[in-house]
């Protein structure tokens, strides 16, 4: 492309020098690394980075492919010119990209002729990916025509095969360059032009790929030239969309499945057997049966993909009798998503042998190893989601029926998936992890069985199947405990058939229910499962108190237990929920609790994890609550609510009292304590006046909850206590919260003052939500004092705080929540607001917040303008707010010409924007939709000074938004304008 006489030797020095820095290419430096090593290759790395975009990196990659003998300087050169040709097209004129192509074929040629020398196959990938994507940016429409007259008029037999790989190179590329999202064009028009160009020549390229199969035995290397040959198939099938009759028709199908078909698996060296997979699956995804066009081809593959299952002696059978888990994976994989891909089929009303299909991916679905067996789990997603779909009903009735028997064999498939593998305790917590993964997914498929049989049915098949697996291992005696594993995945599949177990079932759970307790404590997996069973089954064991009794001892003792702990604890707190009339634990489940408080001040150290005990209190919290709901309406002289009162409230407020005095106390033991107590609020519903009550209780608690925020002021206390403060004022009521609204409002803002924490911005929004529409109400008049004041202090705490631009980058969570709550006061009482000079300095302020590269701080900033003009928006509607509007006006003129220029800029990609456009939330397309549509002369005459940096057909673009359009026109303006200003800055290009 370029003359050698005008490469500055010293440029391809240097690059040559970084080269072999970064890739430690000097043979007198040894291996070990010190940091001066590290900075210096850093640097090596910064300058090729910033080289590669330099206009001079064109024809320094071509002389270093001419005359370098590194292997890693040929992979720099080609990748350089790779992605240059992605994104920095533009440096180059017309005449020099024919030049480049033609250096780049040849460059081709070369080192393919290399067989792989030195590396020369990853140079080879990288030239072919460069000159496939220069071929898409410079229009080379005739490239393929080009090749195969190439191919058809070369005379040098000697060179004729490395030619054929050139060209088998480049088909395989060409479609993955021309749909690849890297590949920035100016008008993507031309993509689609392109595409639509390779879809044209598809059947010429398919005829190309089966001649050079049927003709590769006298190829030097058969089998990587038919694996050549598959990967163009399949790049094709995957990114070109090639007319099915044009693959029903080439006999490359059956080349591909002549390969599955072998019982041999050892014939086919090297990948051909997987890329004939990889073809295969992507025929059956690109080509479902429920499009017409798709019928013939589909026709075609069914029996050559269920002759690879069918019969005695099929290739899959045959992989599963040799335990070859890479073929059983490969032909799992065919199954399902043939199964998948052909659900219409499946479903058809018309008998077509459907049956074999799912019994086939069934079959995978059993294979041995639950990795391969669980990818046919999606299949049964779908076939019972499209089962559930079919209409009339009865039809849909009578396609359950049909497909029955393989429901239920799946059921007892899923049974065996759950289960553990024997050495579950010397496994990695990844592969644990991993493991509960694949659980999870498992009990999903037994839910969706249960939908469609219903709960009896698969209860039955579960529960048989756990009453022969306990008397076979109690047959073992002291031998069975070692063989549980079967026992535990029978109660893991009950678990997911919970939801469907009618409450009056009396064959399998009485016994499921009595075989609980007497499992094994030392074998923790199990008996985790077996609380997860008994919490799910709350509701069954409700109506069934006689099952219920021997149970509750076995959780508490589970409680002992580290690593059943949180099963037990969710158990108890599921059967308080739920457990009512027949039996309830109010009593049990509170002696549970002063027990473990009690312990834990014994022992001055947890016995549980905060978060267990949480639920315990809570499942205690709710037993009481229902206690007093029940015996509210009987006659009992002896029944003191207030005696359960005490006893879970009273050490709570102890301890906070002595935590609020004792400076040297553990804050996590103070974060404790007041969760506990806002479990309390949530949880505990006394029989009479629990807003009172809860109102007397904050009142008592309220010196303690001050002194603590002020001795401890980290996020983490902050935030607990504003979640109590919350709860609070949400479970009272803002009417019956109203005598501690002022209290509450001065202490947010004092601990604010003090501790300069987020959460507590938040919990001032929070307050202006419950009362910011009282405002405007008879007695209104206080509650907006209260407010306006909590505003104002905290406003001016906060601005103190964000005096400069980087203070607003070192704290986007202040600047988050503090947009947040000007956003709600717009929202709910703006008349306090909006008149007064505060609001003007926010909208100030609300320009620097808009440039914050911090997704919150940016969404937060965004809320308050979009509230703010959306209210403009009303006010001009209603033609009323006279002094609103004047302020509002007054800020808009003041601000908007930076507004308007950040919200165009952002859109352009030079200032940060986290969501363009957005019909749910809060956006910059809809925030500069609102200020347009308030005053639309303005935002055209501020649109002037950003709309000039961008070239002439983006500025178009976006003053389209202008026209009489629509909201969702407007929006989808402003979103494509944002994609072409991203693709121009990435290509380097402005006008």
């Amino acid at each position: 492309m370029n003359d050698s006489s005008s490469i500055p030797e010293n440029e391809v020095r240097r690059v040559l020098a970084a080269l072999n820095t970064v890739f430690n290419v000097n043979p007198l430096q040894n291996n070990a690394s010190s940091d001066s090593d590290i900075s210096t290759r850093e640097a090596a790395d910064r300058y090729l980075t910033q080289f590669q975009r330099s206009d001079l990196a064109w024809a320094i990659s071509e002389h270093l492919l001419s005359t370098s003998q590194e292997t890693h300087a040929y992979f720099f050169a080609a990748q350089t010119i790779h992605v240059k040709c992605q994104s920095d097209i533009l440096q180059l004129n017309q005449e020099q990209m024919s030049s480049l192509r033609e250096s780049l074929m040849n460059f081709l040629l070369q080192f393919i002729a290399m067989k792989g020398a030195n590396g020369s196959k990853a140079v080879v990938t990288r030239l072919g990916m460069a000159c496939c994507t220069l071929a898409v940016q410079m229009g080379w429409m005739t490239i393929i025509d080009d090749l195969l007259t190439n191919l058809q008029n070369f005379a040098v037999p000697t060179q004729l095969e490395c030619l054929m790989e050139l060209t088998l190179t480049i088909l395989k590329l060409l479609p993955e360059e021309a749909t690849s999202d890297r590949v920035l064009l100016q008008n993507e028009a031309d993509r689609y032009a392109y595409i639509d160009g390779l879809v044209a020549s598809s059947e010429k390229v398919l005829d190309f790929l089966f001649y050079c199969a049927s003709n590769a035995n006298g190829h030097s290397d058969e089998t990587k030239s038919r694996e050549q040959v598959l990967r163009c198939l399949h790049s094709w099938i995957r990114y070109v969309n090639i007319h099915p009759k044009c693959l029903e028709k080439n006999q490359l199908v059956d080349f591909a499945f002549a390969i599955l078909q072998a019982n041999d698996f050892n014939q086919y060296e090297g990948e051909l057997f997987d890329i004939s997979v990889d073809v295969v699956i992507e025929m059956l995804r690109c080509y479902p049966s429920d499009r017409g066009l798709n019928l013939g081809l589909v026709h075609k593959l069914i029996p050559l993909v269920m002759a690879l299952g069918s019969g005695d002696h099929c290739p899959f059978k045959k992989a599963v009798f040799e335990e070859d888990e890479d073929a059983m994976r490969d032909y799992c994989r065919i199954f399902t998503e043939m199964g998948e891909s052909y659900m219409s089929l499946i479903m058809h009303h018309e008998d077509l042998d459907q049956v074999k299909l799912v019994e086939l991916v069934l079959a995978c679905s059993a294979l041995p190893d639950n990795e391969i067996a669980s990818i046919t789990l999606h299949f049964w997603y779908r076939f019972v989601a499209w089962l559930e779909d079919i209409q009339p009903y009865d039809y849909r009735q009578l396609q359950i029926d049909n497909f029955t028997p393989q429901l239920i064999q799946l059921v007892s498939t899923c049974t065996t998936l759950l289960k553990y593998p024997t050495d579950i305790e010397s496994l990695t917590d990844d592969r644990i992890d991993d493991i509960h993964r694949g659980r999870m997914y498992v009990n999903d498929t037994l839910e969706d069985c249960c939908r469609l049989l219903g709960g009896d049915l698969i209860l039955k098949n579960i529960g048989e199947h756990l009453k022969a697996e306990v008397n076979r291992v109690s047959a073992l005696g002291e031998h069975g405990l070692q063989q549980w594993h079967t026992i535990e995945s029978c109660l893991k599949a009950l678990q997911a058939t919970s939801r469907y177990v009618p409450q009056d079932e009396h064959l399998n759970m009485p016994f499921v229910m009595g075989l609980i307790p007497s499992l094994p404590s030392t074998i923790f997996y199990l008996r985790t499962t077996a609380n997860l069973v008994v919490g799910a089954f709350a509701q069954w064991l409700n109506r069934h108190p006689e099952s219920l009794a021997p149970i509750f001892p076995f959780l508490r003792d589970g409680l002992s237990d580290p690593k059943c702990a949180s099963s037990a604890a969710i158990a108890i707190k599921n059967l308080c929920e739920n457990c009512s009339s027949h039996f309830s634990l109010g009593d049990s489940v509170l002696q549970l609790y002063d027990s473990i408080v009690l312990t834990q001040l014994q022992q001055n150290t947890s016995i549980l994890d905060i978060k267990d005990e949480l639920e315990v209190l809570e499942g205690a919290c709710r037993a009481v609550s229902r206690k007093f709901q029940e015996m509210g309406s009987q006659q009992d002289s002896h029944f003191k609510p207030e005696d359960y009162v005490k006893r879970i409230v009273e050490p709570i407020g102890s301890r906070l009292a002595q935590y609020s005095s004792v400076s040297s106390q553990s804050p996590r033991q103070v974060v404790a304590e007041v969760e506990r107590l806002t479990v309390v609020v949530r949880y505990l519903i006394v029989p009479t006046g629990r807003s009172d009550f809860l109102v007397g209780l904050m009142t008592q608690c309220w010196p303690y909850l001050e002194s603590i925020s002020v001795k401890y002021t980290d996020f983490h206390m902050a935030e607990k206590i504003c979640r109590l403060h919350k709860h609070c004022l949400r479970t009272c009521g803002p009417v019956a919260y109203k005598p501690l609204l002022e209290q509450l409002c001065n202490y947010i803002v004092e601990a604010f003052r003090s501790s300069h924490q987020s959460p507590y911005l938040y919990a001032a929004s929070i307050i202006i939500q419950e009362y910011g529409r009282d405002v405007n109400s008879a007695n209104g008049g206080l509650i907006g004092k209260y407010l306006f004041h909590m505003l104002d202090e905290m406003s001016k705490v906060s601005f103190q705080l964000l005096n400069s631009e980087d203070r607003f980058k070192n704290h986007p969570d202040i600047v988050e929540e503090l947009f947040f709550l000007a956003s709600r006061v717009i929202q709910f009482c703006p008349d306090i607001f909006v008149p007064t000079d505060i609001f003007q300095y926010y909208m100030k302020c609300a320009t620097l917040g808009m440039v914050q590269h911090h997704r919150d701080a940016n969404r937060g900033t965004l809320s308050f303008l979009d509230q703010a003009f959306a209210y403009g928006i009303t006010l001009q509607s209603m033609n009323q707010g006279v002094t609103s509007r004047k302020a509002l006006e007054q800020a808009i003129t003041h601000e908007g010409p930076t507004i308007v220029s950040n919200l165009i800029l952002s859109m352009t990609g030079e200032l940060p924007s986290y969501r363009i456009s957005s019909n749910t939330s809060v956006s910059v397309a809809g925030t500069f939709y609102k200020i347009f549509s308030l005053c639309p002369a303005l935002v055209k005459e501020w649109s002037g000074p950003p709309l000039s940096r961008v070239s002439k057909g983006e500025k178009d673009l976006l003053l389209g938004v202008y026209a009489d359009v629509s909201k969702d026109e407007f929006l989808s303006i402003c979103e494509r304008f944002g994609e072409i200003c991203s693709r121009s800055s990435k290509m380097g290009f402005r006008n």
